[in-house]
């Protein structure tokens, strides 16, 4: 059975060592790559309703490097930094473009831990899969749970579920006042006709933020290193609390143009069962890995799949009509409810000395139409399904309600949509994707394209370029706090170019990213909090080294990241490094194994810092984040289906005790080493 998967990872150019596609974002936004071969199970498929042709090999069960990470931020290509614990407010340690098309509120303080409605996934197996994880936090209160599901029914229906949970409350190993509770569910349903001329995808997506927060330490470790207890720091804020929830409903539909052959829906194979055989595995730079991988016995295909002729497979070109309808609720609250010993810190936003609440509420109804055309790879259970080429041409009605502190209004946007995806010969692939803006943003556009260059699979070259106009937020252009109007600008659209390039070369375990961003007419918030606009262009110029060692069973894994901003409006580190020195082998002959030690730093910078009040970073001249080597130990290993991880982190606060990790200014982690346990089991029927 994983024969299919290996043939699957051929199919369109998706392997290890390649960087995905991102219709949305840049080259430097990719999650850390999960390259190792599923071992012991079935394939599983997972899509997106919006794309069901194009589907990615799911698998998630060796120790990757993202496994014995327990923060979201963490898991990523590019690290996120956030405000010194799990599931606070991020922000991305690296530039990254945005996708933008229509209003847009402005608060995404919270994006890298939510489930978006456009990342719910539907799941093509052949048997019901259930997926569990627990990592633990410095205390019982303190962990984050997740956990995945889906199952086919009668009738065609597929239903899978996403479920994660992040609390750390912690009194004795967090800052006073500093907690944080982050509750995703992601829902999906699908449904299809036998003769597959009719498919439907419900999603929906909940996410709920509460953060209590304290507004950063006003005072570390004196000399004498008397700061025993994270609970004995002088903090700026109490009684102060955020909650921002947000809930997607979403009924996509498409109808099949023309005449759908009759075989072209058959059932998968009976399922055979596995044996082990000596195989080769890729790590997340496309190189050689030590384990066995289980293949199963070839399995005779329905006649339908095994013959590649025009006459009795499915792969003629297809035409599809699709409508989506999603409906979105989103609230924000912020409240202090003693401003009394605050007002120094919150500046112009203290408005009313009994206390401060900003609220913004927004529904929104999204109907979407689309004329789609592509011709499918050849058909197979074993393959993920893809599409040799697509086009597509839509428009995008949003009708948008908006409940603020003292008015009520209503927007709507129209946007004229499109894509292009082309195989150019054997070695070139291109996708591409655009909208334009009429109504309430005319004007506002965005154009992207990536191409993919194969070369002999020995390397692979992927460049992306995206030139966007978009209009500023919502907060950005008016704001209130206790019905007390804080700014009323007039910005200018900002205008966005990016190109962004990644070279792999899998053989040498290698993988170089370089990208340029130049932004016109770039919002920041100041100092103060304040939102501005800048009047120079901002260039932001990034290089990323990857770089991988073995000798043996011992590996190095090493990236260097450099970055340089030409305006002081945006500041970000120039130096990021992350390298991974560690054991990977068998234990007692049957557990896989991993353990060693992992270093990540930063060069100096002043640093953004959090303002509660508008749910935003701001700049900040008072505290210098200074490098700070932070090393974590970790053990980790699997058998068979189950996996477990102990890792302690930062072990350079043992070592460096009157010294404190940040990352955001004046908010760092919890000072000296802390335990991390976490569990992940995979079931199947």
């Amino acid at each position: 059975m994983v024969i299919g998967m290996l043939l699957a990872w051929q199919v369109d150019a998706q392997r290890p060592g390649r960087i995905p596609g991102q219709g949305q974002n840049s080259g430097f936004q990719d999650t850390v790559p999960q390259g190792d071969v599923l071992v012991d199970t079935f394939p599983i498929f997972s899509f997106s309703g919006a794309s069901f042709y194009r589907e990615q090999v799911f698998d998630d069960t060796l120790l990757s490097v993202a496994f014995r990470q327990n923060e979201p931020t963490r898991r990523r290509r590019m690290e996120y930094r956030h405000l010194g614990v799990n599931g606070s407010p991020a922000r991305p340690l690296f530039y990254e473009s945005t996708w933008r098309r229509g209003l847009d509120v402005g608060f995404h303080q919270f994006d890298v831990y939510r489930i978006d409605i456009d990342s719910v996934k539907h799941y093509r197996l052949e048997k019901p899969y259930t997926q569990a994880a627990y990592n633990t936090g410095g205390e019982q209160a303190n962990g984050y749970f997740t956990a995945k599901f889906s199952r086919d029914f009668a009738n065609g229906l597929n239903f899978s579920l996403d479920y994660r949970r992040l609390a750390y409350l912690g009194t004795r190993t967090l800052f006073p006042d500093q907690n944080v509770r982050n509750t995703s569910l992601g829902l999906g349903f699908w449904i299809q006709t036998k003769a597959q001329r009719y498919q439907a995808f419900i999603s929906m997506a909940s996410n709920r933020f509460d953060l209590n927060n304290n507004g950063g330490i006003a005072e570390g470790p004196d000399e004498e290193g008397d700061f025993s207890t994270p609970g004995s720091a002088e903090v700026f804020l109490d009684e102060t609390g955020t909650r921002y929830s947000q809930t997607d409903v979403r009924y996509a539909h498409f109808f099949r143009l023309g005449k759908v052959p009759e075989f072209a829906r058959q059932e998968a194979p009976p399922q055979r069962p596995t044996r082990r055989i000596p195989g080769i595995q890729r790590d997340s730079l496309g190189g050689r890995a030590d384990s066995l991988t289980s293949v199963a016995p070839p399995v005779q295909p329905p006649a339908a799949l095994s013959d590649s002729s025009s006459a009795t497979t499915d792969n003629k070109q297809q035409f599809w009509l699709g409508h989506t309808l999603t409906y979105s609720t989103n609230s924000y609250v912020f409240f202090d409810r003693s401003i009394a010993a605050d007002s120094a810190y919150y500046g112009v936003f203290a408005t009313d000395p009994r206390g401060l609440r900003q609220f913004v509420g927004h529904r929104s109804v999204r109907n979407e139409f689309r004329l789609l055309t592509f011709r499918p790879t050849e058909p197979s259970y074993r393959q993920p399904r893809r599409s040799r080429g697509l086009l597509e041409v839509g428009i995008d009605h949003q009708l948008h309600w908006l409940d603020l502190e003292a008015t009520d209004s209503t927007v709507q946007n129209l946007f004229l949509t499109g894509k292009w995806n082309a195989q150019l010969g054997e070695i070139l692939r291109l996708e591409s994707n655009g909208h334009f803006g009429l109504f309430a943003q005319a004007g506002d556009y965005r154009v992207e394209g990536t191409l993919f260059i194969d070369l002999d699979r020995r390397f692979d070259l992927q460049a992306t370029f995206i030139n966007q106009l978009y209009t500023p937020s919502l907060i950005q252009d008016r704001f209130w706090v206790s019905e007390q109007l804080v700014w009323d600008n007039d910005f200018r659209k900002t205008l966005e170019t990016s190109l962004t390039a990644t070279l792999s070369i899998p053989d040498w375990q290698l993988r170089i990213t370089g990208g340029y961003h130049l932004l016109n007419n770039f919002i920041y918030y100041d100092a103060q909090g304040l939102a501005q606009q800048s009047g120079r262009p901002v260039s932001i110029g990034q290089l990323a080294v990857e770089k991988n060692f073995r000798v043996g069973k011992f590996h190095l894994d090493n990236l260097i990241a450099l970055q340089a901003v030409s305006e002081d409006v945006l500041r970000l580190p120039e130096i990021h490094g992350r390298h991974s020195l560690y054991f990977a082998g068998k234990l007692f002959k049957v557990l896989d194994s991993r353990m060693g030690f992992d270093l990540r730093y930063n060069s100096d910078y002043f640093s953004d810092t959090y303002q509660p009040v508008t749910g935003n970073f701001r700049l900040q001249n008072e505290q210098l984040v200074s490098f700070y080597p932070s090393v974590d130990a970790f053990f980790s290993l699997r058998v068979t289906k189950f996996r477990a991880f102990v890792r302690w982190f930062n072990l350079t606060g043992i070592l460096l005790p009157d010294q404190l990790y940040y990352q955001t200014a004046f908010y760092p982690y919890p000072p000296g080493a802390n335990l991390r346990i976490g569990i992940d089991w995979r079931f199947t029927e």
